[in-house]
């Protein structure tokens, strides 16, 4: 069985991991190190979406549809990549948790049997909460590199980043819990039953 933990960055989908791993008989992915590990070692003419980075979203002037549609090539690449490790994993019967920016749409191309649940945040305080996560994280985290300023746009992002989550799940059948209407904590709590049961 595959175990999909998705949705925007800074929503509680790396706790939800850990609260569920407990529960997996097998393997936990976070995307995050396995697209690091690619862009580490590929080039970046042979895969230029693979290196569409954090900063370019906060940074880059393009439109919110076009910062979504460079986050989205990015994650392709590293679906591309992830779905032959899956298969692999079938033949050894292990569960796998993978936890990361996986979109809906992608999932239809599983034939495996999966759960996917998706965290999201629409609040229109989400900046608040990104800097409040910032100033009271116990580790330094990419978020501190960014001033104020820049902070806002990456919320900005993160919200539309979320409504196409939503699309997408409503569209396709899949559970989300946007913050916005639980808080952080229930959404979590939420998507932890609807995952496990």
């Amino acid at each position: 069985m595959f175990y999909f933990i998705s949705g925007t960055p800074r929503c509680g989908k790396t706790t939800l991991a850990k609260m569920a791993r407990s529960h997996i008989d097998g393997q936990i992915i976070a995307t995050d190190g396995f697209m690091k590990s690619l862009q580490e070692n590929t080039e970046k003419e042979w895969y230029p979406n693979l290196f569409y980075h954090t900063q370019e979203i906060i940074y880059g002037n393009d439109a919110i549809d076009k910062k979504i549609e460079g986050a989205r090539g990015r994650d392709a690449v590293v679906w591309k990549f992830l779905k032959p490790y899956l298969k692999e994993a079938i033949f050894t019967h292990d569960d796998v948790l993978i936890e990361g920016t996986i979109w809906p749409d992608m999932l239809q191309e599983l034939d495996d049997e999966y759960r996917a649940v998706f965290l999201v945040d629409t609040d229109e305080n989400h900046f608040e909460r990104l800097m409040h996560i910032r100033e009271n994280a116990e580790h330094s985290n990419w978020m501190n590199d960014f001033p104020e300023e820049r902070m806002v746009e990456f919320a900005k992002f993160n919200i539309a980043r979320s409504m196409e989550y939503i699309r997408q799940c409503d569209e396709l059948g899949f559970p989300y819990y946007d913050i916005a209407d639980f808080g952080i904590e229930k959404a979590q709590e939420l998507a932890m039953k609807e995952l496990i049961g």
